[in-house]
């Protein structure tokens, strides 16, 4: 027993004398800001780095009113660690908690401009960064990209619907392509998706800024040169009067230059760009500024239920049923056609006809309807009040008719229904019997759940004591029940705190499901939907998760040795490249594939997944 405690004091006084020993070197806190160029062409994306020293997770700073740029937050991460070094016997511990974030600016006009003190706020304290100085020049004219931007009017009403079409070409195969439309950014417009053209062959969308649009991609030839072309369009929507302008729009990608032999914008660029000598290049293409003047809607002639529609539009009507009783409900539906952009035009109140509100009771609650064939459909539940009642009245909806420059009002149809009274219910209507016959029904009924039993035979012993509650279920339950919901409580407490307790390990084990649930949905999208577009994101997620980085910004350059460090052999790596590569080629070199093998890109990156997982194991 001695020789027990004795041991037990050894190990103390060791641990002791080693804690002492160690030195730890507290961290100071603070956050400093770097970009990756001072000096950029209008339009030219830069990349802005916020590095916090003494915390590792922090809310970021919002930097989208950032003066003169365009901002996007491209995501942050841990940047973490401890060493311990031995220096003479004397051990020293550093500790360091870090966060990293980036954002993509891109700039808006030409001159100097500056990103100003940016101030983040570390465990209570602000820290803030020292403001940076960028110039941005004139982009260089080039023939091999160009960048059209118009307005399918230069004159509109206030609320008229206006297209915005955008058209970028380029000669050569191209990579990390950024969009900056400040007409798309300003905030005095209201936007509306475009219609797609369903004969479309090559859809894709594009991020520009906080905006997301789905373009289309092919190719045309212009003075004998073949360049890739995606157009996307946009429909914008001036709410009030006066004159609008608008900075130029950019196209900023990495083309492939230096060729040593002729090429379509549409080759399989990551297959020969090395081995036929090709580099890249930044190219920034510039827009024509745009300039819009919006008129007022005249005053004179304006009716009391105008609500602010714009354009030529019809109205039509229909119900189910058309014979009900007093109350019952009616299903209206209300179908709104005539312009090519419905999606803000609303139901016309019912509320505010007379007609509606002395013989229907109407709810305020509708659909918010839905367009179908250029027909937005709403539907309104409404009650009879009377029997009187013979037909639905008209529903007029009025609208500002740009091509006469005059209001107009357009009206349903009357719509006949039959409504009878109401029923009276009696206690016979309710039960189905009078109260004479209940007692012999139940009386004659010899067995089921609907029998009643009478009499003494009915009648049993059931004498209660301690020994039957001690036996009975409820003691049961009641004497075992707290301390098991105690355990089960505490079980799910301690799993829950191992699951939560890292985040970025628990998205690194999820990460493959992700893909792999990613590419099943992939593979059910209907027939001619490209899908490249989904299949970058789906691996730069996967990518993400696994190397416990920001997804957003990821390159093959980004994971190249991060993977090979966890085990990754190079066959898998090159395969990786490849898919990739292809991805971003058909995405913005306007790649043509079959559709067999845009299928078979799915089977082909979910086997490189695979193999990653495997070798680099999780």
């Amino acid at each position: 027993m001695w020789v027990w405690n004795k041991t037990i004091w050894t190990l103390a006084a060791a641990m002791a004398i080693c804690a002492a020993a160690i030195s730890a070197h507290a961290q100071q806190a603070g956050v400093t800001a770097q970009v990756d160029k001072n000096e950029v062409a209008l339009g030219e994306p830069l990349l802005l780095t916020l590095d916090v020293e003494g915390a590792d997770a922090i809310q970021p700073p919002d930097l989208s009113r950032l003066e003169g740029f365009a901002v996007q937050y491209n995501g942050g991460q841990r940047n973490s660690g401890t060493s311990v070094t031995i220096v003479n016997g004397q051990m020293s511990r550093v500790v360091r908690r870090g966060y990293v974030m980036q954002y993509r600016l891109t700039p808006q006009r030409k001159g100097e401009l500056s990103i100003p003190s940016i101030s983040v706020e570390i465990d209570g304290a602000a820290f803030s960064t020292e403001p940076i100085s960028i110039h941005v020049g004139e982009p260089q004219q080039t023939n091999e990209s160009k960048f059209d931007v118009t307005l399918s009017k230069t004159q509109c009403y206030a609320g008229e619907p206006v297209v915005l079409t955008a058209t970028w070409y380029f000669a050569s195969s191209a990579r990390n392509v950024t969009f900056s439309m400040p007409v798309l950014e300003d905030k005095r417009l209201l936007q509306e998706d475009m219609p797609l053209d369903p004969h479309a062959k090559h859809p894709i969308e594009v991020e520009i800024g906080s905006v997301r649009v789905v373009g289309e991609q092919g190719q045309v030839q212009i003075n004998g040169r073949v360049y890739g072309a995606l157009r996307f369009q946009r429909v914008i929507i001036p709410p009030e009067p006066g004159e609008y302008r608008f900075s130029p729009a950019t196209a900023a990608a990495e083309l492939l230059t230096n060729e040593r032999r002729p090429r379509s914008p549409f080759d399989d660029f990551f297959n020969d760009a090395f081995s036929e000598g090709g580099t890249y290049r930044t190219y920034v293409a510039t827009s024509e500024p745009l300039a819009l003047t919006v008129l007022p809607l005249p005053a004179e002639g304006r009716p009391d239920n105008f609500t602010g529609l714009v354009g030529e539009y019809a109205i039509s009507a229909s119900a189910r049923p058309t014979e009900a009783n007093v109350g019952d409900p009616i299903t209206l539906s209300v179908h709104l056609s005539g312009p090519e952009f419905l999606g803000r035009a609303e139901l016309p109140s019912l509320e505010k006809q007379p007609e509606f509100t002395a013989q229907f009771q109407i709810p305020k609650d509708h659909s918010p309807g839905v367009i179908e064939n250029g027909v937005k459909t709403f539907t309104q539940t409404i009650r009879p009040m009377n029997a009187e009642i013979t037909a639905i009245p008209p529903i007029r909806i009025s609208f500002f008719d740009t091509k006469t420059g005059t209001y107009q009002t357009a009206e349903t149809a009357p719509i006949p229904i039959t409504v009878h009274p109401a029923k009276v219910l009696t206690a016979e209507d309710v039960e189905g019997h009078d109260g004479g016959r209940i007692r012999n029904e139940l009386t004659a009924s010899r067995e089921g759940i609907a029998h009643n039993y009478e009499g003494p035979s009915v009648l049993a012993n059931q004498a209660y004591g301690m020994e039957l509650w001690l036996r009975s279920p409820l003691w049961m339950a009641l004497a075992g029940g707290p301390p098991l919901a105690w355990l089960i409580l505490a079980l799910g407490a301690f799993l829950a705190r191992r699951r939560w307790a890292s985040p970025e390990r628990l998205r690194e084990r999820r990460a493959y499901g992700d893909f792999a649930a990613a590419m099943r949905k992939l593979k059910k999208a209907p027939g001619g939907a490209s899908p490249y577009a989904g299949l970058h994101e789906a691996l730069r997620a996967y990518l993400g998760a696994k190397l416990r980085a920001a997804a957003a910004a990821l390159t093959y350059n980004d994971v190249r040795e991060p993977l090979r460090a966890k085990g990754a052999s190079d066959a898998a790596l090159d395969a990786l490249k490849a898919i990739l590569a292809e991805c971003e080629a058909h995405q913005y070199a306007g790649g043509h594939t079959a559709e067999s093998s845009a299928g078979s890109v799915l089977t082909r990156a979910l086997d490189v997944v695979k193999a990653i997982e495997k070798e680099a194991g999780r």
